[in-house]
């Protein structure tokens, strides 16, 4: 209310012809905020319906249940050849207080079952698996074995047989299996950790669903992979579990046995109110059934191992094919690659468990990349892998070294080009691309008609072959380019950062919510602008302090802060769609690195292209409304006079239509269109892919490529890994099949000759060749340039006055032009401009500085005039150079303006 009082009385005490200016001003902003109030109220749709939790766990329960049924499919868990798992309750002491898992049922203790064999029909035995485990009261479980003796398909399986219908109840929890080696228990806590890993797998990287479940009592986690997390942290990652399920929430938990048992024996708590089974080796006639039911090629003899395995259940072999994971490799090498199994019984080269375990893990990599062979040996005709065994080798051992430095097991594409580009990688890829945007403007010029080139670009016309066709200055063409390109360069250096860690985003187009996500786009545009702008401004501010404010001053740079503001708004309203084609979805959707990148690519290029669009449409509009409004606020609050870009105030059409003409410059469409809308529109939508993950992603798939490390076609070659049971995947991401074929790889020698060798000194090498490429390409185009400049009409400069030259004036002797030029070492110079050469000496005179000139005819003769700081005015015959009659004095100060008529 004080507001509007203040501005009745201001108006009140000023002419009515400033309150019209003002008048229009404050219309236009009180019509800009209806028209937002408007749109926001249509915009802010409520829910038709609150979030229903149960309907939300049913929802998940579906995503995740497609998702392991196609992993079991890949993984070939459905065969009924199968080996067989079996468990037992443990024998180590890693287990809690044994009362408190049973517990009491009318006044006697409940013996659980705890022993189980995995074998049989698939559904019968997950919902076999899922009905023993809902025995357990407090829906606690610790599941430990050795390395590959298949905790985790007991976890997948159980995973399985609770999402069936017959066990689980409509709006009952959800098993949600996940990965354990992505959690950092003393970074983070169970529970943000798991709301976190499905907002990312289900979500889009929205929280508010998996959170709403999780406070609800409706995940049920199930953690695979303890012993992955770094040893350091183990006895945290347990204590936090304790933590978070409290006394009523259940988790299952599978470990490697000897890594939980030093948990437990350094100090660690066990797992609560859990109780612990153990999954047992594959036995020896177990073995030799699950073989004999292979279809071997021709000469590959198993019944020496089949001899060995009866009598010595206790030998490396033995040991080494004691679990599930050792034994489908053997069957993939030889199934394969054929070959002697019995060459597994040499006492010097399998001396122990690891070294059998070490040679089927080399093996099973050539295996995956030979072609199939018929039972007779004979090559399948077109079975000819995809990729090259060595390259494919060599491309596998860098993951697995990435996946090792980085102590991880997923493979999250996203993450490539912040963990594997080179810090230089912005500012190349900026001025890569700003070279582009340079040849393309420059080119958009070119081609449009020359008297528009001309016009925009300021340039003087030279005549040709004596035709009067106007040349254009190409390199006033060229500089337009180089400062749109550098400016892109400089930009897209400062916005890589902003999406290092960004996640995969999917399209999503809805109203509900639509306000929130746009106000969190506009503010993100705003600040993202005045990261730009404001150093901008505080620069323009101090070089002006430096010389002292004036008047023009004060008008240019109001001018310029409105002209940024405007701006901003307009960046603003840009990210603000940008951000509104990114709702937070209502459904989960089933995860997959393929389908992550199909989803960010579409969100990735219709979000880029929707914000460049009303980038492209607002900037003109926001220069002219910049200009209009500081032209306007300047003489209705201060009464400065008119000038500059403020001519012209007396209403605000005359204004706007001043401004529209001195922004536009009566250019003609093409380059109006160019400049205005197609260059900005073209730079924004590049500097938001550059913050996507699937563009980032292409980058850094084309970097690796070029150097060898990975292939360009990076996903396919994973899918195809994953076909060949090389990998598995784990929600968006793929991750080895085994943690040991992880490590196995991750060890290799990089020297091999299957490993690419990108030691530093070559690749500063290849870097220096892109530069000297560079170079060459930047002195081959300057050069281009330069000669196309137009000559040099001036022939020569005018050197002679000691002190600064004050006053120029050009006339005519005896056909020659000339100029007459007075400077303050008191002497007055003459020049034929023809040769640039002195007319005779210089005509001395004057007893101070020469500051007014004028040339013209006196009986026949031409002469000029001069004055001077000395009071007096000299007459001179310019084709002798003498003086004509004597000074004439009567000034009592100094001359500063002369005239001939």
């Amino acid at each position: 209310m004080a507001w509007f009082v203040v501005l009745a009385v201001w108006m009140a005490n000023s002419e009515s012809s400033e309150n019209d200016a003002r008048a229009s001003v404050i219309s236009m902003f009180v019509g800009l905020a209806a028209l937002t109030i408007t749109v926001a109220s249509l915009l802010r749709v409520e829910p038709s319906e609150p979030l229903r939790p149960n309907a939300l766990a049913d929802d998940l329960a579906a995503t995740v249940q497609a998702q392991w049924l196609e992993e079991t499919k890949v993984r070939k868990l459905r065969d009924p050849g199968v080996l067989p798992l079996s468990w037992a309750a443990t024998e180590r002491d890693v287990s809690d207080d044994y009362e408190l898992i049973t517990g009491q049922q009318v006044g006697r203790v409940v013996k659980l079952r705890l022993e189980g064999r995995l074998e049989g029909e698939f559904d019968t035995v997950t919902r076999r698996l899922a009905i023993d485990y809902r025995a357990i009261r407090s829906g606690r479980l610790l599941v430990l074995g050795e390395p590959g003796s298949g905790k985790t398909v007991l976890a997948v399986l159980l995973t399985l047989g609770l999402l069936d219908s017959e066990v689980r109840a409509d709006g009952g929890p959800v098993p949600v299996l996940l990965t354990a080696s992505s959690w950092d228990p003393v970074a983070d806590s169970m529970d943000a950790w798991i709301v976190h890993s499905l907002a990312t797998s289900y979500y889009n990287g929205r929280r508010e669903i998996p959170q709403l479940l999780y406070d609800r009592g409706l995940l049920l986690p199930i953690l695979d992979g303890l012993d992955e997390i770094p040893e350091s942290a183990r006895r945290s990652a347990v204590r936090s579990i304790n933590q978070a399920v409290g006394q009523d929430r259940a988790v299952v938990v599978t470990c490697r046995s000897a890594e939980y048992q030093d948990v437990i024996d350094g100090g660690g708590q066990p797992l609560r109110r859990a109780p612990v089974i153990e999954v047992a080796p594959v036995t020896s006639t177990e073995i030799i059934a699950y073989l004999e039911a292979v279809d071997w090629p021709d000469g590959t003899d198993w019944r020496p191992v089949y001899d060995h395995l009866r009598a010595e259940p206790d030998s490396p072999l033995a040991m080494a094919l004691s679990t599930p994971l050792m034994v489908s490799m053997a069957r993939r090498v030889y199934q394969r690659l054929g070959g002697s199994p019995a060459e597994l019984l040499d006492p010097v080269r399998f001396d122990s468990r690891h070294a059998v375990e070490d040679y089927l893990l080399d093996r099973v990599i050539d295996a995956a990349y030979a072609p199939d062979k018929l039972p007779s040996g004979q090559i399948v005709p077109g079975s000819v892998s995809k990729w090259p065994a060595a390259k494919a080798r060599g491309w596998l051992m860098f993951l697995a070294r990435y996946l090792h430095q980085h102590r991880e097991r997923d493979l999250a594409w996203w993450l490539l080009s912040r963990r594997l580009l080179s810090p230089w990688a912005a500012p190349l890829i900026g001025l890569g691309i700003g070279a582009i945007l340079m040849v393309a403007a420059f080119l958009w010029t070119l081609f449009l008609d020359t008297d528009d080139f001309v016009e925009l670009i300021g340039a003087p016309r030279t005549l040709e072959n004596g035709k009067g066709d106007a040349r254009p200055n190409l390199f006033g063409g060229l500089a337009i380019g180089a400062w749109a390109g550098t400016g892109f360069a400089v930009l897209a250096t400062m916005t890589w950062s902003a999406g290092a860690d960004r996640a995969p985003g999917r399209l999503s187009l809805t109203v509900r919510g639509s306000m929130d996500r746009l106000l969190r786009g506009f503010t993100t545009g705003l600040a993202v602008t005045a990261i730009v702008v404001v150093p901008v401004l505080a620069g323009v501010a101090i070089s002006i302090s430096a010389q002292g404010w004036v008047v023009a001053d004060v008008q240019g740079y109001w001018a310029l802060v409105l002209v940024g503001a405007a701006l901003a708004v307009t960046v603003g309203l840009a990210m603000a769609v940008h951000n509104w084609l990114h709702a937070p979805p209502r459904r989960s959707a089933q995860a997959s690195p393929l389908r992550f990148i199909r989803q960010d690519r579409r969100s990735s290029l219709v979000g880029a292209l929707a914000a460049g669009m009303v980038m492209g449409v607002g900037v003109l509009p926001a220069l002219i409304a910049g200009r209009v409004v500081a032209a306007m606020t300047q003489r209705a609050v201060t009464r400065w006079p008119r000038d500059g870009w403020f001519q012209g105030v007396d209403s605000v059409g005359h204004t706007i239509a001043v401004e529209v003409a001195a922004i536009t410059g009566g250019q003609s469409l093409p380059l109006l269109l160019g400049w205005a809308v197609l260059l900005p529109g073209t730079v924004f939508a590049l500097l938001i892919l550059l913050t996507r993950a699937w563009p980032r992603f292409l980058l850094a798939r084309l970097a690796l490529a070029g150097r060898g490390l990975l292939p360009w076609r990076l996903m396919a070659f994973l899918a195809d890994a994953r076909e060949q049971e090389l990998l598995r995947q784990s929600g968006g991401m793929y991750q080895f099949r085994h943690i040991r074929l992880q490590e196995w790889l991750a060890t290799q020698k990089s020297g091999s000759p299957s490993t690419p060798n990108v030691n530093l000194p070559q690749a500063l090498k290849r870097r220096g060749v892109v530069l000297a490429a560079i170079v060459a390409a930047l002195i081959v185009v300057t050069r281009s340039t330069i000669g196309n400049l137009p000559d040099d009409l001036s022939q020569a400069a005018l050197i002679g006055h000691i002190g600064s030259v004050d006053v120029v004036a050009v006339g005519e002797v005896d056909g020659k032009t000339v100029a007459v030029t007075g400077g303050d070492d008191r002497t007055v110079r003459v020049w034929d401009l023809s040769t640039g050469s002195p007319v005779g000496k210089p005509l001395v005179g004057h007893t101070s500085g020469v500051y007014a000139v004028a040339v013209g005819e006196l009986n026949g003769m031409t002469v000029a005039v001069t004055g001077g700081d000395d009071r007096t005015v000299r007459v001179w015959d310019l084709s002798t150079g003498s003086p004509v009659g004597k000074p004439l004095v009567g000034h009592t100060s100094g001359v500063y303006a002369v005239a001939v008529g």
